[in-house]
C-alpha cells in the first residue's frame, strides 16, 4: 500500500509541474535560436556580408549573404536603412539578391531583415566603395589619355582625385550615365618614370576603390 501511495504522489507532482510550465516561453541558451510555445523553434537570420553591383541596363543589385534566411521569402523583407528594397530576385537560405536604387558609394548602410513588422535579424553596417570596371589603354607614356569606366563616383569629382601610384592624374572629363551609377572618366598619365602603377580613386587621402584599382604600365 505504501508503494501505491508513493507512486501516486510522484504522478501528482509530475502533473503539477507540467501544468505550471505548459505554455511558458522558455528562455533560449543559444542567442541564435528563438524558442516559442510548444516545441516550435526558429533560427534567427544572420547577415554576415553584402555587396552592391552595377549591372548595366537592369540598374543595381544588392547581394546579402549569411544563413537562416529561409527557403522562401514569405512576409519577410530585406531592409536598407529601414526601407525595404524595391524587388527581390533571389531569396535562399544563405543568399538574397534584390534590385536597389542608386545608393551612394563611400557611405555606410544598415542592412537587416524583418517579418513585415519587426526586425528579426542582426543589423549589418556595410560601406559600399567605388568600383572600377576597366581602364584603357593599359600602357602608355606620360601624357597618354586613359579612359576609366567604373560606377558610384557621382556626377562630378567633388572632393575626389584619381591617382596613378601616388601621383595625381589630370581629369579631362567626368560623366555619369543618366539614371545609373556608371562613370566614364578621361584622365592623363602624370609624369612618372617607367614602371607599373595602380590607378585608384581617393577621397580625403583615403582609397575608396573596391578591393583594388587597375594597373597601368608607364613606358
Amino acid at each position: 500500500m505504501r508503494k501505491i501511495f508513493f507512486f501516486l504522489g510522484l504522478a501528482i507532482a509530475a502533473a503539477v509541474f507540467v501544468s505550471t510550465t505548459a505554455g511558458r516561453q522558455i528562455k533560449p541558451t543559444n542567442p541564435n535560436v528563438k524558442i516559442s510555445r510548444g516545441d516550435y523553434s526558429v533560427l534567427k537570420p544572420k547577415i554576415t556580408d553584402a555587396s552592391y553591383y552595377c549591372v548595366g541596363a537592369s540598374g543595381t543589385e544588392l547581394e546579402v549573404r549569411g544563413k537562416y534566411f529561409g527557403n522562401t521569402k514569405g512576409s519577410r523583407r530585406l531592409l536598407v536603412n529601414g526601407a525595404p528594397i524595391p524587388a527581390v530576385i533571389i531569396w535562399g537560405q544563405e543568399s538574397i539578391t534584390g534590385t536597389g536604387p542608386l545608393w551612394d558609394v563611400d557611405h555606410t548602410y544598415d542592412i537587416a531583415i524583418d517579418d513585415g513588422t519587426h526586425v528579426i535579424s542582426n543589423v549589418l553596417s556595410k560601406r559600399f566603395p567605388y568600383q572600377w570596371d576597366s581602364a584603357k589603354p593599359e600602357h602608355g607614356a606620360p601624357g597618354t589619355e586613359v579612359v576609366l569606366i567604373g560606377w558610384g563616383g557621382g556626377p562630378a569629382p567633388t572632393n575626389k582625385v584619381i591617382k596613378m601610384g601616388t601621383a595625381v592624374m589630370t581629369v579631362i572629363s567626368w560623366t555619369q550615365t543618366p539614371g545609373k551609377t556608371e562613370n566614364t572618366i578621361h584622365a592623363r598619365v602624370p609624369a612618372l618614370p617607367p614602371g607599373t602603377y595602380e590607378i585608384t580613386m581617393n577621397k580625403g587621402g583615403v582609397n575608396i576603390n573596391k578591393l583594388h584599382g587597375f594597373n597601368f604600365i608607364v613606358n
